[in-house]
């Protein structure tokens, strides 16, 4: 892959969350490290001003709208694209999308957006996948710091709608593989450091060995694992969307510090390699990939994105060198507004489900722990722990 970056972020959410304050912050963040930094506008602020009133709920034309505000999303956002993929400067580039093309479906029911997928010849990989690196769920500030929450002529819902708004904002981007959800919990100047430490975790993951992931300072969340009695049942989940995720693991000679004494698990005798994961939903193949740890005494994962092409670059360079390769089942669903997993590993009649889970939240009240297994190289790769912001 090249060494220059171009990375795309969407900061999405419920209304006022922080997202302009925290598009603000990040500029001027990345632009004193000699990033380029482009900001995609919201669309849907912009027609609003100009004399737009949408109500999905009393507009004979609502799906129309939806359509075309994803249409011009989209458009926008590959004026930027383009540029900075033509951009000769050879700087990183940071774009950096005040909401994405996955949003207007917060705005229709399930079946609406299904519609205008098929009308236009769109995915789910494509629209929520495949075009953004990482997708940044600023809470509403209707969601735990209602002292903060106001109302704006462009912003009109009152407290009980902004929180369904959020609900439905989490909802459209759940699945993608680098989505965090930050909350109110920590304080709106933390909630703003977290959004910087959230981008600098995952851009950094392109060259781990080699660049310092907490520059930001503060602690660091992460996930645990925890073996379940049995897979629960679906019906008790709410919203989720399930995926089929193999995992190709390959050392990575790349790491300047490999540790040729620590065996590992799978054979693999270094403290750093490469992750291959090809998800699949509903048929439509999407790659990522992720860089394995130890930070500083302790194994991590963190997500990235790649396309297809650098999926292939990647699994040609292993030159004989794949360790292992493991298919777990995944359903991603929100719990406390945050993104969880269960995992599920199938051999024979043997089914081992592990639910990971940030460590600040209590496992949710249908599923029944086993017992903690984070870290157990039993029930890699999904026993590491990931970051957090």
């Amino acid at each position: 892959m090249s060494e220059r970056i171009v990375y795309k972020v969407v900061l999405s959410g419920g209304p006022c969350g922080g997202k302009t304050t925290a598009l603000e912050r990040t500029r001027a963040h990345f632009e004193a490290q000699d990033w380029m930094v482009l900001t995609v506008p919201e669309v849907a602020s912009v027609v609003f001003k100009e004399g737009l009133i949408y109500n999905p709920s009393n507009n004979p034309q609502s799906l129309g709208v939806v359509e075309n505000f994803v249409k011009t999303i989209v458009q926008l956002e590959n004026t930027f694209f383009d540029y900075a993929e033509a951009d000769a400067t050879n700087r990183n580039i940071l774009i950096v999308c005040d909401r994405g093309a996955m949003d207007p479906s917060a705005f229709c029911s399930a079946e609406e957006w299904s519609f205008i997928l098929t009308k236009n010849g769109w995915d789910m990989s494509q629209l929520r996948d495949a075009r953004y690196d990482h997708v940044i769920h600023m809470t509403s500030f209707a969601n735990g710091a209602e002292l903060l929450y106001h109302t704006t002529a462009v912003r009109r819902e009152e407290l009980h709608l902004a929180r369904e708004r959020d609900a439905a904002a989490a909802k459209a981007w759940l699945g993608h593989p680098c989505h965090d959800v930050l909350d109110n919990s920590t304080g709106f100047e933390n909630k703003l450091q977290r959004v910087l430490k959230s981008i600098t975790l995952r851009v950094g993951s392109k060259h781990f060995c080699t660049r310092q992931h907490t520059i930001l300072g503060g602690h660091l969340l992460k996930t645990r694992a925890f073996l379940l009695v049995s897979p629960p049942d679906r019906n008790k989940f709410g919203h989720y969307r399930d995926f089929e995720v193999q995992h190709n693991f390959l050392p990575d000679a790349s790491c300047s510090n490999v540790h040729a004494e620590d065996p590992g698990h799978y054979g693999i005798r270094s403290d750093c390699w490469t992750i291959l994961c090809k998800r699949r939903e509903a048929d439509q193949p999407g790659h990522s990939y992720a860089i394995l740890k130890r930070l500083p005494d302790e194994l991590v994962t963190i997500s990235q994105r790649i396309t297809s092409h650098q999926h292939s670059l990647l699994a040609g360079r292993s030159g004989g060198g794949h360790a292992h390769s493991v298919t777990w089942k995944e359903r991603h669903f929100l719990h406390s507004g945050h993104v969880t997993i269960v995992a599920y590993n199938i051999q024979g009649s043997l089914a081992t489900a592990i639910l990971r889970i940030r460590e600040d939240l209590v496992v949710p009240a249908f599923l029944t722990v086993s017992h903690d297994v984070t870290g157990d190289p039993a029930y890699f790769p999904y026993s590491l722990p990931d970051v957090v912001p």
